[in-house]
């Protein structure tokens, strides 16, 4: 029997702005965008405490904290990071066909100053400093303001049936 075998060792960080790795938003729509940050574990063997900080980009915050799926304590202070301390993640299944792996997840919601494109990066081997795969990185293009119209209206007074209204839009 002839084949490719392929092994798995190690932790991988993977993060995703509105569940892509990237995404696009309008600021005229929302200033803010859901954060997932994925730990997956190639290991049969578990791991505990996991520490992660994943620091935001120029121009963006962390408005809140969302669900954690990886134990431990999650903090945003002070809003320019995510911050997992003692976290805990199952090993995969040993003795079974194919890849076998646990993962967990780390929510927030995050806000930006303005139109950009805001690259965010775990640098590699910050997960404990462990056998982590590279570095992990997700972008967030917020595109501005794309049409903005005021009117004026250029009569005064009563208007009746049959009368002209002119309307300025610029």
């Amino acid at each position: 029997i002839t084949g490719y075998v392929a092994t798995y060792t190690g932790q991988i960080v993977n993060k995703y702005f509105n569940n892509s790795s990237s995404a696009t938003t309008n600021i005229n729509d929302t200033n803010q965008s859901a954060l997932r940050l994925s730990i997956t574990n190639y290991n049969t063997a578990g791991i505990s405490g996991i520490n992660l900080t994943d620091i935001m980009p120029a121009g963006m915050t962390v408005a809140s904290l969302g669900a954690n799926t990886c134990g431990g304590t999650v903090t945003n202070s002070p809003n320019t990071a995510v911050v997992l301390a003692g976290g805990s993640l199952a090993g995969g299944a040993a003795g079974l066909v194919g890849l076998q792996t646990t993962s967990c997840d780390i929510y927030a919601t995050v806000q930006v100053a303005g139109a950009g494109t805001y690259t965010n990066t775990v640098p590699a081997n910050t997960l404990n400093g462990a056998n982590q795969f590279n570095a992990t990185s997700a972008s967030l293009t917020v595109n501005g303001e794309m049409l903005s119209i005021s009117k004026t209206l250029t009569r005064s007074g009563s208007l009746f049936a049959g009368d002209t209204l002119f309307v300025n839009f610029s």
